[in-house]
């Protein structure tokens, strides 16, 4: 079951100088890679401390999300570390790193992001070099809609271990400015991976007067006024140069409040997960017809409308067979460009 989508991991591991009050901090989080990736890519980013002293380690878990979210994860944590440690108590014989290696295996086969994180965290903490004690702490996001929960990876229980440990924290947050956007928490790598590669075509003034913004390769769009929102990988569109583009086109025939009367919000979430879905589908091995593709992309709408995005109902203007047809064109596309990209 999907279950807290949504919401955000990440693992942060930061090196401490006493003496300059200097903290280097590195990561990856769950917008990078799936969970079970985790362990691996760790295990890199603990080999580019070098030869830092593990009492100079730091290393945090953070889930980010709601309120409502954080106090879930907190009691599913919290469940199973007790788990845990009751079968260490009860049974002197108990082989809990095995015990914990199975829960970590069997958890991948069902993507629940919250249970996911708890065994991977318990594992962190009973498995690796060392037996941790967790420290936790919580900071509040800008829009005070978003929480950040911390487990820091402690070695004894200090203050001063942990008040780095909050500092490292903040040093990223203040780095990637997480957000909710809709109902899924957001980060500037995520989006600003995108843009990697691409050229900066010029300078706009935007049309309402509050300052300019880059057009980018892509019909991307970077604000460049003050006090500009964080960047939300905006197209360019007719309110910015007052023409239709190929891409307000492509919103049109893509975008289900057309044909579906569905007005997904902020849609460059819902545009990001659909080229997804899209790759995903175009992919496997089935022969689509408007039936069957109908039945899946339904089955994602309610996803997004449930997990990722706030929806508003609104009358349609298409049809779903014009929708459907379109969808059906682009499966091919994907397929050729895809066969003929592997075969290069």
């Amino acid at each position: 079951m999907l279950e807290n989508i949504g919401a955000l991991l990440t693992y942060l591991i930061a090196v401490k100088d006493d003496k300059t009050g200097h903290i280097e901090v590195k990561g990856i989080n769950s917008l990078q890679c799936l969970l079970k990736d985790f362990p691996r890519h760790i295990e890199a980013l603990k080999k580019e401390t070098g030869e830092a002293k593990s009492e100079d380690i730091l290393e945090i878990y953070c889930i980010l999300g709601t309120n409502q979210q954080i106090e879930v994860f907190i009691r599913q944590i919290r469940k199973i570390q007790y788990q845990v440690f009751n079968h260490i108590l009860s049974d002197s014989d108990f082989d809990y790193k095995a015990y914990i290696l199975h829960k970590l295996v069997e958890k991948k086969q069902k993507y629940n992001l919250f249970a996911q994180a708890a065994w991977l965290i318990t594992y962190h903490t009973f498995c690796l070099e060392h037996l941790y004690s967790l420290q936790q702490f919580r900071l509040i996001g800008q829009d005070g809609k978003l929480e950040v929960y911390c487990l820091g990876m402690g070695l004894e229980y200090e203050d001063s271990r942990l008040l780095w440990m909050q500092s490292a924290a903040e040093i990223w947050i203040e780095r990637e400015a997480p957000r909710i956007s809709g109902r899924q928490v957001i980060i500037n790598s995520f989006w600003l991976g995108d843009l990697k590669g691409r050229r900066i075509i010029g300078a706009l003034p935007q049309n309402d007067g509050d300052g300019y913004f880059l057009l980018v390769e892509g019909g991307k769009k970077i604000r460049l006024n003050v006090g500009s929102t964080a960047y939300m990988n905006e197209q360019i569109g007719y309110k910015d140069i007052n023409l239709f583009s190929i891409n307000d086109i492509n919103i049109i025939l893509s975008n289900p409040v057309y044909s579906f009367g569905l007005l997904f919000q902020p849609y460059e979430i819902f545009e990001d997960w659909q080229k997804i879905f899209q790759y995903a589908i175009a992919v496997l091995d089935v022969k689509w017809t408007i039936k069957t593709l109908q039945e899946v992309y339904e089955a994602f709408l309610d996803f997004m409308g449930k997990q990722i995005c706030e929806c508003i109902e609104a009358p349609p203007m298409l049809t779903k067979e014009i929708f459907f047809d379109v969808y059906l064109k682009r499966i091919v596309e994907t397929r050729f460009v895809k066969d003929n990209f592997c075969e290069i």
